[in-house]
């Protein structure tokens, strides 16, 4: 018996001392601190900048895998609409991650709508999911471990990025040369998985409890969608009774130019791209969902005007690069210039 309760006192200080080093791992990797000064790069970047704004000052937030980062341009939605958006997707997403980012984005932040680009619903890995999802929720608890590895931004000496409320430039030009039918008549569908509607299904009751609208939508991208795709989640938006836009399908409408508007050849669009299909749902935005106009607001205006103009100002910079990365030299001009 005696054994036993030691054997248990054990486990317990064993716990109390792990919780107390996770706390202290909080402290050390805050995002708050090592943001703002370039340590936090890549596909954590964004959530930790979404930790330093203001305590309910965002209506659109937009998650999903590259695809929405490249599409969506927050300064673009603020300057034609007076939107307040955060792209806080990132590369590779999986939908356990999309969940625990809605998640820690509600603890400050009530959002009126969440735009969620569809690519994610296809992925398909079995073991990162469960991976994912395990990580995801001790992330969520102990947000530091999430950037243990930061460090690595400075040791490859990729440059350091400038978001914009989690959007990154890039004017790369990838030409796009394939068949621009490529959304053909069918009324075949590519099934999402039971797993992965498992995973939306949480997703769903987690911003239904929140009260916020979600809105599906496909970036136009000829290597990524077909219309088999389309009908499946078209099925699915009926099946919640969600908004799905499809942009493969209306691509001419908001102007695309496959010559000019894609960085990789019809994967992700660039910034040229990107500007267009951020007006065009800019708008559709307000139509649907009566959005506030916060320009009249002189708090926020000063902020988003700026970020907007340096925005604009690291666009014509990096002319000419392939890369959303600011190179020491090109952050001395903006320091300069800007």
């Amino acid at each position: 018996m005696k054994n036993t309760i030691k054997s248990i006192g054990r486990v317990a200080l064993f716990l109390v001392i792990l919780v107390v080093l996770l706390q202290i791992t909080n402290k050390v990797f805050d995002p708050g601190y090592w943001f703002p000064s370039g340590w936090i790069q890549d596909r954590t970047a964004r959530l930790a900048q979404l930790s330093l704004e203001e305590e309910g000052t965002l209506d659109v937030l937009n998650v999903g895998d590259s695809e929405s980062l490249s599409a969506i341009i927050p300064m673009e939605l603020w300057h034609d609409q007076g939107i307040t958006s955060f792209n806080c997707g990132c590369d590779g997403m999986r939908l356990p991650e999309c969940y625990t980012t809605l998640r820690t984005a509600f603890q400050k932040q009530k959002p009126k709508v969440v735009l969620l680009e569809t690519g994610l619903l296809y992925r398909l890995d079995f073991e990162q999911d469960y991976q994912s999802l395990v990580a995801e929720n001790i992330y969520y608890y102990f947000y530091g471990l999430r950037y243990h590895n930061m460090w690595k931004s400075f040791a490859n000496q990729k440059g350091v990025r400038a978001y914009f409320k989690g959007y990154v430039v890039n004017n790369s030009i990838g030409v796009y040369e394939g068949p621009e039918d490529y959304m053909i008549e069918t009324k075949e569908a590519d099934q999402i998985t039971t797993r992965n509607k498992r995973f939306f299904k949480a997703i769903m009751n987690l911003c239904e409890k929140e009260g916020v609208e979600v809105v599906l939508y496909s970036v136009p991208a000829p290597v990524n969608y077909n219309t088999y795709k389309h009908n499946g989640i078209q099925m699915l938006a009926d099946e919640y009774g969600l908004k799905y836009i499809d942009f493969n399908m209306n691509w001419k409408e908001i102007g695309i130019d496959w010559s000019k508007d894609s960085q990789d050849c019809g994967d992700h669009l660039n910034r040229d791209g990107g500007i267009k299909l951020s007006t065009w749902l800019g708008n559709w935005l307000m139509d649907e969902f009566d959005l506030p106009d916060h320009r009249s607001d002189p708090e926020l205006a000063e902020q988003w005007d700026y970020l907007y103009d340096y925005c604009e100002y690291t666009s014509d910079v990096l002319k000419g690069t392939n890369t959303g990365n600011v190179t020491e030299e090109i952050r001395e001009k903006l320091t300069v210039d800007g």
